[in-house]
């Protein structure tokens, strides 16, 4: 698997990458049109139509794809990452201070936090389709099952759990980023990088879809050649 990883090509790694970005604008186009023919339907004809909000359960199939696709994603990111900063360690030089250990425990810690995300974003989505799908807009004052005496603590408590994850989860994705990019450039200087020289890579492995584009070129040249070397290549990067 990590061989596979050294020796893909930028594209097939970008698209797995970039398809539930594409995927999440097709399934938000497709409901808010449904809102938007609603809309209009309600504005020409008001007297025939049934104020009822547009019914989630119709696109749970598609959202639960979504998540899957988002689940390869992730696991796309996160082997990705293992790749670079476990299987390229044979190439680093000495002193660059980086510990597997570290890495492994930020991976895990990654990858069972993308599962909470994904477990959350179906349980919420499962419930807003089943407390507002179908809400009488005209003939009810809240939605059911919606508990207006204690939303505020309800809001507050889900507030701040989501801070909380975000926080460990932004924790254990810079780490990870960090580590890859200190990775490549180490290697690619044969040095330690230092400071404002990492942050390019790191930048790039943080936001991956673009940055396979650059890194995942010099990855094959290492495994390839033993160098990340390319005759001519002058970039900032």
């Amino acid at each position: 698997m990590i061989e596979f990883f050294h020796r893909a090509r930028h594209w097939m790694l970008f698209i797995p990458l970039l398809f539930p970005t594409l995927l999440q604008i097709y399934l938000q186009s497709a409901y808010f049109q449904a809102i938007s023919r609603f809309q209009v339907e309600m504005q020409t004809n008001p007297g025939n139509v049934d104020a009822v909000i547009p019914d989630l359960h119709a696109y749970a199939g598609q959202f639960n794809i979504y998540l899957l696709v988002m689940a390869v994603s992730f696991a796309v990111m996160l082997v990705w990452y293992f790749a670079v900063g476990g299987g390229l360690q044979h190439y680093l030089p000495e002193g660059t201070g980086l510990k597997p250990q570290r890495m492994r425990l930020a991976l895990l810690a990654l990858g069972i936090l993308m599962l909470v995300f994904l477990g959350t974003l179906h349980q919420v989505y499962h419930w807003a389709a089943d407390t507002f799908s179908g809400f009488d807009l005209e003939g009810q004052e809240e939605p059911p099952g919606f508990d207006g005496e204690n939303f505020l603590t309800t809001f507050m408590t889900w507030f701040g759990a989501t801070m909380l994850f975000f926080l460990l989860y932004a924790l254990a994705y810079i780490y990870c980023a960090y580590y890859a990019g200190k990775t490549l450039k180490s290697i690619e200087l044969g040095r330690p990088a230092r400071g404002s020289e990492v942050a390019g890579y790191a930048v790039l492995s943080a936001f991956l879809v673009i940055g396979v584009w650059i890194l995942q070129p010099k990855i094959n040249r290492l495994v390839e050649t033993g160098t990340m070397a390319n005759p001519g290549d002058n970039s900032v990067w």
